[in-house]
């Protein structure tokens, strides 16, 4: 070629690179500054290399980002586990060439991408839309001190600084506004014996709702608390509580929403660092003592005479004084510790985690400039505090001596700090006006806003609690400023409505998908020409490639020998090859006819790269790594045009094995040295298959050809059975091959032979397109085109040429998807045993061995492998997205499916994975084997099936939850009665299906809390089953009566008497023993009415 033909040359339609790093991935845009990348710069320049540019190789370059980042304040990242793994994953990134050196271009280039998807990744994650809503209110102009929510009706309460009551509805227009507290009040108080009254200045500083009761508490710098109730159009003060000792600046109140009349606290802080209880051990029935005289007005009521009161309430200083040196500025109570939290200005004890009881630790957490605001969330069980040195803290709430993280970007103080829950984020606000939106989990700021309040000229002036976050009705954040209020929409959560959305990896059908070990990434393609790399232990995406093909479905994908580039096939005959780190595109093999790839085997280490597809032959490509552009060797592949049919699959075992199937049942083995002949076999098919609805999408054949001219079926897959091709035994079968629903075994060292076949596909007239096998080929994983997965024990199946062995068991089978399983991994990772299932249904979903599910790539909620509890298990999929799925598989060797069966089965396997899960603590594995009492996820009736014609003439399986449980075997009668016949829903109904489900759901949670029933004790008492009897009765023990009882009167009289019963000696029988004289009376009277026949028969 010529040099111009040796540069890069892309096509119009250029792919659309959208990479999306994990947070076990080094960030380096979070970590490094302008500075950090000039001292990293001289790397590049410091080094003389002559005949080429400055490059620095693995080594150079994990040594200069160690050195970068252990002399920053991120030196932790150094000393983290798994970080030389990283650091291999970072040059991997960078390395856009794969030729092992790095440049500075190609550095500065990543972090310019880089910084570009941490702006395109906050602006996904940002919960605030551009659009919010400012009010003010029109009657008072002084500064909100306090947002409250009142419900029946749902409404907002404001409170300004001189105690100017305002209504809002939900929307926030104003329905009315009062004078709760006047600036000019008359205070009674007393001196001694004596009182006075006087008149003076007051400030509203804090305010609460007493939802229970419907009250509404208001304290003022007078040192007064009103109670108001709610109840009445117009406010009116019920309770004045005055003359406190100190003032109090902020108020705190609970109830059991459990128990509305049960004891309720309101607590509150003061001026002088301590913090007050009342506890209300009535409040339904009254606050406060009436009074014993009639009075005019509202109850006022003395503090230093509360103890009058103590039939209603009672009090409590906590621990006896003050608990900060400075002014208490926010409490909290946390009901499910009995704990309260309390912050303050003070640098010596900021914060204060005390026990109520004062019975357990008190914990102080110190901040050089003291607490300003703070928000604890029991659910994530994070504190997150603001404060003047402009930073927002996270705290364990059990660890003092240091935040777990710090926040920065906050350029003036922090006024306040919210948590949410639902999205893990916290919501902080500065003097500034500028208000973050932090991602808790990842520590990240994913959104700045700044407020732009109506103030005219006047200054920003904040009252004590700025922050108010309303989830329910509006699902909002309001904001105070001066008089103003603004109301910022944080979008509806996910799954709210009554909807659930279903979570897609692709929007297109997905036709392929590869795993790669070494990074413990899984690629996929689909119809819509898009690559995606996801991370196995997060099921999160890493990157994204649009376009790949331009218009071209994608139709097979793989990794080269040294698991560093990802190629990938198209329908037009062209393949491409990636560095799936960073989504460079390296080079492009140009297709010899337009005809669909469906292989490709690329030799890294050899320069080769063969391929395969409707060609019906194998084109050899040399990779020079000077060329972007390679065509096809002329030579071609030296075996020469062996298949008359499309080839339609392709697989590969080292070291020089390469199997080749065709359209017409055609498999021929070749060896990759000699490009030469080994093996030709042909299907063993007898019927010609006829497709059923769920085709493969990127198998144009099967719906132009009817049937092939042998009779025999395309071959879907083939795979090797690599170790037993290890052991290169003669005896056994090396490669399995899948034709029309079936899987046969084939010998390759000894007679070229079927070994055997056997069934996998759920019912006839579905195809197995993916096939996969363990690391020892001890099982045999399948997914055909109705969407199920099915486990096979192979370890002792054709393992003799005169005995097959019987036929697999299969270990366990559930339904993975509602479309043609298109593609299947296995992951041998360290936390255990996983499957990769990719679909037509556009969805890519992990399990484990026994099929558990494990999660949907793409999924909002990350999962990690080691963390069992973040796995949807038990859930299905189907069960996740809110559907009903039909999870009946009928049985194709007569043994059913059941738990028992699959646990004795798979009992051998899992002796011999012991060694993989050796890491698992014990814990674990008593959780596993729990787990493993209620799999698979599906059941059916254990019948024997003598007619495939009887699977097809049921209209579609029956619908039952995932986890269900049942032992017992299935009738007919029950198998017709559950039959769907309404596509996936019950005959009675989609409400009856979805209380159904629950009463299962329940049952099996009762089983899995008390434990499996034992028959022998639910029959002790005749062959009437009690439950009951059976998990609570003691076991019984036999008494000897003894045979000298005492007889009543009437015993005695009759005659009656005790023997030994005849069957069991140690039983008693009660015996009748006649008079003889009655008894001679009785047959004479017997003869006198009875017929002479019958006389003289007696």
């Amino acid at each position: 070629m010529s040099g111009s033909d040796n540069t890069r040359r892309l096509s119009a339609c250029e792919p659309v690179i959208q990479s999306f790093d994990t947070k076990d991935n080094i960030q380096l845009a979070e970590h490094v500054t302008i500075g950090d990348l000039r001292e990293l710069m001289k790397h590049f320049t410091n080094r003389e290399r002559k005949g080429r540019e400055v490059q620095l190789n693995k080594t150079e370059f994990v040594n200069a980002i160690t050195e970068l980042l252990a002399s920053s304040e991120f030196e932790y990242l150094v000393a983290g586990d798994g970080f030389q793994k990283q650091l291999d994953m970072l040059f991997n990134k960078v390395d856009t060439s794969c030729d092992g050196f790095v440049d500075w271009n190609e550095f500065c280039t990543y972090m310019l991408l880089q910084y570009q998807e941490k702006d395109a990744g906050d602006r996904r994650k940002a919960p605030f839309k551009r659009g919010e809503k400012y009010v003010r209110d029109p009657v008072s102009k002084e500064t909100v001190t306090r947002v409250c929510f009142a419900s029946n009706p749902s409404r907002y309460l404001s409170i300004t600084r001189d105690g100017c009551l305002s209504m809002w509805s939900m929307k926030l227009d104003m329905q009315k506004s009062m004078q709760v507290c006047d600036t000019q009040t008359t205070v009674s108080f007393f001196q001694g014996t004596g009182g006075t009254q006087r008149k003076q200045r007051l400030w509203v500083t804090d305010m609460v709702v007493m939802e229970n009761v419907n009250k509404l508490v208001i304290t003022t710098t007078s040192r007064d608390m009103f109670f108001y109730d709610m109840s009445t159009k117009t406010y009116s003060v019920q309770f004045l509580l005055f003359e406190l000792e100190y003032v109090p600046l902020c108020l705190h109140y609970w109830y059991s929403k459990a128990e509305p009349g049960g004891r309720s606290l309101l607590m509150f802080g003061d001026d002088s660092g301590a913090i007050h209880i009342f506890t209300f051990l009535q409040p339904l029935k009254g606050l406060f003592e009436a009074p014993s005289k009639k009075q005019d007005g509202h109850l006022k009521i003395y503090f230093k005479d509360l103890a009058d009161h103590a039939q209603r309430v009672h009090y409590t200083l906590c621990m006896g004084g003050a608990v900060h040196s400075d002014w208490v500025r926010k409490v909290i109570y946390i009901p499910q510790t009995d704990y309260i939290i309390s912050c303050s200005s003070s640098s010596e004890n900021s914060m204060v985690l005390q026990d109520r009881s004062r019975k357990k630790k008190t914990y102080i957490y110190k901040v050089r400039k003291g607490v300003n605001c703070f928000d604890f969330n029991k659910t994530l069980n994070v504190i997150a505090t603001g404060s003047t040195d402009h930073y927002v803290r996270l705290w364990n709430p059990y660890v003092e001596s240091k935040p777990t993280a710090i926040l920065k970007g906050h350029q003036t103080s922090i006024l306040d700090v919210v948590i949410n829950d639902s999205t893990g984020q916290l919501f902080s606000y500065s003097m500034d006006l500028f208000l973050k939106v932090y991602d808790i989990k990842e520590q990240t700021c994913l959104q700045t806003v700044m407020l732009k309040f109506p103030r005219g000229s006047r200054l920003p002036d904040h009252g004590p609690f700025v922050l108010h976050m309303q989830k329910k009705v509006a699902n909002a954040l309001i904001v105070c400023s001066n008089d103003c209020m603004a109301e910022l929409k944080m979008g509806q959560p996910a799954g709210a409505g009554g909807s659930l959305k279903a979570v897609l990896s692709h929007e297109r059908p997905i036709s392929c998908c590869v795993y790669a070990p070494q990074t413990h990434q899984v690629m996929s393609g689909c119809e819509g020409s898009v690559v995606t790399v996801w991370d196995v232990n997060t099921g999160g995406r890493m990157l994204k490639l649009s376009n790949a093909h331009g218009d071209q479905e994608i139709t097979c994908i793989n990794i080269d020998s040294r698991g560093r580039r990802l190629l990938t096939g198209a329908r037009n005959g062209h393949v491409k090859i990636w560095n799936f780190n960073n989504g460079h595109c390296l080079k492009m093999l140009e297709g010899t006819m337009e005809a669909e790839v469906t292989g490709i085997t690329a030799f890294s280490d050899k320069n080769v790269i063969y391929t395969a597809g409707w060609n019906k032959c194998i084109n050899v490509y040399r990779d020079d790594s000077e060329t972007f552009h390679l065509k096809a060797q002329t030579a071609g592949w030296r075996g020469g045009n062996v298949h008359k049919e499309d080839i339609l699959t392709t697989a590969y075992c080292p070291p020089n094995l390469l199997a080749t199937a065709s359209f017409d049942g055609e498999i021929v083995l070749w060896s990759t040295e000699t490009q030469k002949i080994l093996r030709r076999f042909r299907s063993g098919a007898k019927s010609i298959r006829q497709r059923g609805g769920n085709k493969r999408p990127s198998s144009r054949a099967y719906q132009e050809r009817a049937e092939n001219r042998n009779g025999a079926s395309p071959v879907d897959k083939v795979i090797f059975l690599e170790e037993r091709v290890r052991e290169k035994n003669s005896e056994v079968s090396e490669l399995v091959s899948s034709e029309a629903g079936h899987v046969y075994f084939w010998n390759i060292y000894g007679v070229s032979q079927c070994g055997g076949s056997f069934q996998v596909a759920c019912r006839d007239g579905e195809s197995v397109l993916a096939m996969t096998t363990d690391t020892k080929s001890n099982r045999l994983i399948c997914g055909d085109t109705a969407g199920y997965i099915a486990v096979y024990d192979i370890r002792t199946f054709c393992t003799s040429s005169t005995l097959k062995g019987p036929t697999p068991k299969r270990l366990t089978a559930w339904h993975g998807h509602s479309s043609a399983v298109t593609g299947l991994e296995f992951v041998d990772h360290e936390c255990g045993m996983f499957l990769v299932s990719c679909s037509a249904d556009c969805t890519i979903r992990m399990w484990n061995i026994h099929g558990h599910f494990v999660g949907t790539f793409g999924q909002d909620a990350a999962w990690s492998l080691s963390d069992r509890s973040s796995f949807k298990y038990p859930l299905t999929p189907f069960e996740v997205e809110g559907g009903y799925p039909t999870t009946f598989i009928p049985s194709i060797d007569g043994s059913g499916s059941r738990p028992e069966d699959t646990q004795s089965a798979s009992g051998g396997l899992q002796q011999q994975d012991q060694e993989i899960e050796d890491h698992l603590n014990v814990n674990e594995m008593e959780a596993e084997a729990k787990i493993l009492s209620v799999t698979p996820d599906f059941l059916g009736p254990k019948e024997d099936i003598k007619d495939p014609e009887d699977i097809r003439t049921t209209n579609s399986p029956m619908c039952l939850p995932g986890i269900l449980d049942r032992n017992e075997p299935w009738g007919s009668d029950d198998l017709k009665t559950w039959l769907n016949t309404n596509g996936g829903r019950g005959i009675l109904g989609e409400t009856w299906d979805k209380t159904y489900k629950k009463r299962m759901v329940t049952r099996q949670e009762r089983r899995h809390a008390v434990g499996t029933a034992d028959t022998k004790l639910a029959l002790r008492f005749g062959h009437l089953c009690s439950p009951f009897a059976a998990l609570t009765t003691p076991s019984m023990t036999e008494l000897s009566i003894p045979s000298d009882l005492p007889k009543t009167t009437r015993m005695v009289n009759n005659n009656y008497g005790f023997e030994p019963a005849p069957d069991n000696p140690k039983k008693l029988t009660v015996r009748f023993t006649p008079d003889p004289i009655v008894q001679a009376v009785a047959k004479k009277s017997q003869a006198v009415s009875r017929p002479p026949s019958q006389v003289r028969g007696l």
